[in-house]
């Protein structure tokens, strides 16, 4: 069995061992020559070398079903032959095909203005299950077919594993720069704010919202003892694009007071690879070496800037720079599951098949993503709605749930503003509520 086939089938069914699947799962054309196995997997044909990385390898839609789950490869047809299970619906192809981000790597042409590749061009939305972890419900579908050959599996609690309340830090704050400041007084309704925040703190800057937020992330972390919470800021340290603006300077005494904050509130820091990153992957490194030396700590944890994760081959660029886990895994212009998972998976490189220490965490959700008018164009209650609709899938498959809330978005300066923040708190309230735990932090 090849490794990155024994990978999948363990994202699947963790519980499972290496040994026990190899003993207990083929994954072949060839039933009689795995006699030994009490489930055998028929391939597709997905991953022939003849077919692989062609547009012909693509899934055919519309998609078929299998127990109400979409079947990306194969045949919704299972056999029972001799006390062997003979499957061929394809779950393994069908969990690689989204976890590689084999779309991505097949459709080069498709990318938007930022070269990114579009959500709403995507299989898993054309086909409506972006707001569902497929890749789950097929390890669900595969435990009960092992129950079938007397193969019982622990029963995945239905709760969070780990909760990441992340925060791109792109617009630190907005006056406190003598040309932010300049700016403002074309704008009457802005110069009283400008001025108090420039020649007054920091923290009397409408988009210095850390303190508010940390605020938040940690009731919730109190309320709900039994989940591991984890607050993480992402910093930039380069870039020179139009849209790195605006630079900052991580030495200015401004941003060293974040990073005080941060260290006292046991803040994890992050690097915020530079939109001239995203184009240029080698710049990583030196961006990662810039804000370890200013933050004063180890950074091995990555978030490009624009959610630019353009090519999936300039993961490497990550691996090779000492960065452990990237969580830019999510469309910047539709929520859901970019992967088809709500757990973290080493990202496997579809150029080569393998499985690389990169640990990806996939990010559902996005603030700007519901409510913005560039995006999917919601209005507040459509927008927590559907954040409720993928908390709940994260939490009935034992995920990790990834929030990104920017911090200049709940700053209270503008009406779509103060809906992010009001939208964050309702998040907040609503995940506490699931725990049935009795908070009044928000």
């Amino acid at each position: 069995m090849e490794d990155y086939i024994l990978y999948i089938i363990r994202h699947l069914i963790p519980e499972l061992s290496e040994e026990k699947i190899k003993e207990t799962i083929g994954y072949t054309s060839f039933p009689e020559e795995a006699v030994q196995c009490k489930i055998i997997f028929i391939p597709s044909g997905f991953f022939n070398k003849e077919i692989y990385g062609t547009g012909s390898s693509l899934p055919v839609t519309p998609l078929k079903m299998i127990e109400d789950i979409p079947l990306l490869y194969g045949k919704p047809f299972v056999e029972r032959i001799n006390g062997q299970l003979i499957i061929h619906a394809d779950i393994i192809a069908s969990s690689y095909f989204l976890l590689s981000r084999y779309e991505e790597y097949v459709k080069r042409e498709v990318r938007d203005i930022h070269g990114r590749f579009p959500g709403n061009q995507s299989l898993p939305y054309k086909e409506n299950f972006i707001h569902r972890p497929i890749v789950e419900e097929y390890g669900n579908l595969l435990k009960r077919w092992l129950k079938e050959v007397g193969i019982e599996l622990p029963r995945t609690p239905e709760n969070f594993h780990k909760i990441y309340f992340t925060h791109d830090v792109d617009v630190p704050f907005l006056y406190r720069r003598t040309r932010s400041l300049v700016k403002s007084l074309f704008s009457p309704g802005k110069r009283k704010t400008a001025f108090h925040a420039f020649f007054g703190k920091v923290t009397d800057d409408p988009a210095f919202t850390f303190p508010w937020l940390f605020k938040r992330n940690k009731g919730l972390s109190v309320s709900i003892p039994g989940i591991l919470c984890e607050t993480i800021l992402f910093l930039k340290a380069g870039g020179k694009k139009e849209e790195d603006k605006p630079f900052y300077k991580l030495w200015s005494k401004d941003i060293q007071y974040l990073l005080s904050i941060c260290k006292e509130e046991n803040i994890t820091i992050g690097l915020h690879a530079s939109y001239d990153a995203g184009l240029h992957p080698s710049f990583i490194n030196e961006e990662k070496r810039k804000l370890e030396e200013a933050a004063k700590v180890k950074i091995n944890i990555n978030r490009y800037h624009y959610l630019c994760s353009r090519e999936p081959e300039d993961l490497l660029y990550l691996i090779l720079a000492g960065i452990k886990e990237d969580f830019t895994m999510g469309y910047a212009d539709v929520a859901g599951f970019r992967l088809g998972t709500c757990r973290p998976v080493y990202w496997i490189n579809p150029a080569d098949r393998k499985v690389h220490p990169l640990l990806l965490h996939p990010m559902p959700i996005m603030e700007c993503t519901l409510l913005s008018p560039d995006y999917m164009q919601m209005n507040y209650n459509q927008s927590l709605d559907y954040c409720k609709t993928l908390i709940n899938q994260v939490q009935k498959f034992n995920g990790n749930l990834v929030l990104l809330w920017h911090n200049n978005n709940v700053a209270t300066d503008c009406l779509r503003n103060r809906q992010y923040r009001e939208l964050y708190k309702d998040v907040l309230k609503y995940i506490r509520e699931t725990q049935k735990a009795d908070s009044t932090f928000c």
